[in-house]
């Protein structure tokens, strides 16, 4: 079924109300293998811990790791962070009592999803990013922070850089978080505009002799006291990266300073002795989630 964003927070305590009665984990979150799911579900587990309910996180590789999963009785609720819209849920995972809250920004949507005659199935009908979605609710809740804002906007800015949103709708999403850094209390850090003019007058001076209309676009930086700047589309780039690295890439650059941080990984289920194996891209998820940064100071 389809609820609007202004019932995020009536979803979420129905989340944390049905966590009242378990004993372990009541919340699985499975995670699609992509910045703007690693932002969002950032967001969510902050809003998670906040209200002291339990989860587990599985990152997933593709719909036919969800049809072979099966769920401990504990679990009540399920949250599909960009893996869900596009295939029929009741049935790929089998459900029998659990809720599932989709937060997906990929379309068509399915609708068994959209027609759900289980009444199992929420989800949330906006195509803007998922970490955008998350910090609605963040801000429904009365617990947007600082860090929240960064990870929405690392969210939008991996949208608009692999041109998964138009430029309209990025414009007016930037527009809304430069309202939200103006809003930020202080911490040191620059609220103003930066511009380096001179570089950037020269640039629209020449652009249009080579057809280069749009070669500016609105952003964030943000800032460590007065030591560290993060762009917000280095940070994309930059846990992009860590996410599609191949594996033989990735323990040629970690050889020198950890040797063993790969050990018990591999591109396949097996090692070559035949061991069972932990998968690759797992690694890689776990690696960009902890790579996140987050830092205090803003310039817009």
């Amino acid at each position: 079924m389809l609820w609007p964003r202004e019932h995020f927070r009536v979803a979420f305590k129905q989340v944390v109300s049905d966590a009242i009665d378990t004993h372990g984990a009541s919340v699985l979150l499975l995670v699609a293998l992509d910045v703007d799911s690693i932002a969002a579900v950032s967001i969510l587990t902050s809003l998670l811990q906040a209200e002291l309910v339990a989860y587990s996180m599985v990152p997933v590789a593709g719909y036919k790791q969800m049809a072979a999963m099966t769920f401990s009785s504990e679990i009540r609720s399920i949250f599909l962070i960009n893996c869900g819209a596009m295939i029929d849920v009741y049935s790929t995972l089998k459900l029998t009592d659990q809720k599932v809250y989709v937060i997906d920004s990929h379309r068509p949507l399915h609708l068994a999803n959209v027609y759900d005659r289980h009444g199992t199935v929420v989800l949330f009908d906006d195509e803007a990013p998922a970490a955008t979605l998350t910090f609605e609710l963040a801000s429904q809740l009365n617990m947007a922070t600082a860090d929240k804002v960064w990870l929405a906007i690392v969210g939008l800015t991996k949208q608009f850089v692999a041109q998964q949103i138009d430029a309209d709708n990025y414009n007016m999403l930037v527009q809304k978080f430069q309202d939200e850094v103006l809003a930020l209390p202080s911490n040191g850090g620059s609220n103003d505009v930066v511009h380096d003019q001179t570089l950037r007058e020269k640039c629209r001076d020449i652009a249009p002799e080579f057809g280069l209309d749009e070669l500016f676009y609105g952003s964030f930086r943000r800032q460590f006291e007065f030591k560290y700047q993060w762009c917000a589309a280095d940070v994309v780039h930059g846990l992009s990266a860590l996410l599609e690295a191949p594996l033989h890439v990735a323990r040629k650059a970690l050889a020198d300073h950890v040797p063993d941080a790969l050990q018990g990984t591999s591109d396949d289920d097996n090692l070559t002795d035949g061991t069972p194996s932990a998968p690759y891209w797992q690694h890689s998820f776990h690696l960009a989630l902890d790579a996140l940064p987050w830092y205090v100071g803003w310039s817009v």
